[in-house]
């Protein structure tokens, strides 16, 4: 017994006989009255009866009627819902603070130009919190920095970035001759929080020296690292792009320490894991970033 039994059995019931189904259901008569008695069969009884040239529903076709309705209606409203669900164009995008605060509001612009209906979801937050979110399925795709020790995602550089070390202009660090990573340690450092890909990267950098990375202010925040500098409470180290602006347009309140030997440039990657499925939206949005489709990008990895 499957659906398709069901089906035909209450458009029989409903129709009034075995040809107005037929016509209902676009079928030939011949299969409609094969599948009612293959049902018949199937339960072992009887469930219509000819009364002259009248078909009558028996008390064992009444009793089935309601709940094979109940069924064939259950299915059909799923069939509607999983039909509309695969019409949507949901993309949900995750971004790490420099990319969600100087980057992707030209992307989503572009995308939403492509596609007016689309509802996208935006999720900003460091790259740990990222990876965890793409891990539970709970992201389609992610644009960070670039992370070590992720073979379960496609990595697809779309950005060269820096970070930077800034403070006020009256700071005692731009005194100095020349400003060294033991000079730039032994100040009171403005950092984001652990976990966060700037603060990774510096604290990477600096250890590797044997140097210790301890933060005065340490914050979610690079506006508040920024406003902090601004303020001389320390020397900031921040992404170029979120810094760029206050540097630009304040130059009499913050200005980037040139700090000798070490290498601050760090590459901006949309991340994907490499099991999932690309949809159009993802594709296009990878055709904005990376000026080709993202399945073909991830092609030329």
């Amino acid at each position: 017994m499957t659906l398709r039994h069901l089906r035909i059995f209450c458009a029989v019931l409903e129709q009034g006989s075995m040809s107005a189904a037929a016509q209902s259901l676009f079928m030939t008569q011949p299969s409609v009255s094969q599948a009612i008695r293959e049902l018949e069969q199937h339960y072992n009884c009887v469930l219509f009866e000819r009364m002259g040239r009248r078909l009558a529903v028996t008390p064992a076709g009444e009793r089935l009627y309601p709940r094979a309705r109940a069924l064939v209606e259950q299915f059909e409203e799923l069939e509607q819902a999983q039909s509309r669900e695969g019409q949507r164009q949901l993309l949900r995008i995750g971004a790490n603070l420099t990319v969600g605060s100087a980057l992707l509001h030209d992307y989503l612009a572009r995308l939403e130009q492509r596609c007016p209906g689309a509802e996208i979801q935006v999720y900003v937050s460091r790259s740990a919190d990222l990876i965890q979110r793409l891990n539970e399925n709970r992201l389609d795709l992610a644009l960070t920095e670039a992370l070590s020790d992720q073979p379960d995602y496609f990595q697809i550089p779309f950005c060269q970035d820096r970070i930077l070390a800034a403070a006020h202009p009256e700071h005692p660090v731009f005194q100095l001759e020349r400003v060294t990573p033991e000079a730039l340690a032994a100040q009171r450092l403005l950092l984001r929080e652990r976990g966060a890909g700037v603060r990774e990267q510096f604290q990477r950098l600096v250890e590797a020296r044997g140097l210790a990375c301890k933060p005065y202010w340490e914050s979610v925040s690079s506006t508040v690292l920024i406003h902090a500098a601004q303020r001389k409470e320390g020397v900031a180290i921040l992404p170029y792009q979120l810094a760029r602006e206050a540097l630009e347009t304040h130059p009499e309140l913050l200005r980037e320490v040139p700090v000798a030997e070490l290498d601050f440039r760090r590459q901006l990657v949309l991340l994907c894991h490499r099991k999932k499925y690309i949809s159009r939206m993802m594709s296009l949005l990878g055709e904005i970033i990376l000026g080709t489709p993202l399945e073909a990008a991830i092609e030329h990895l």
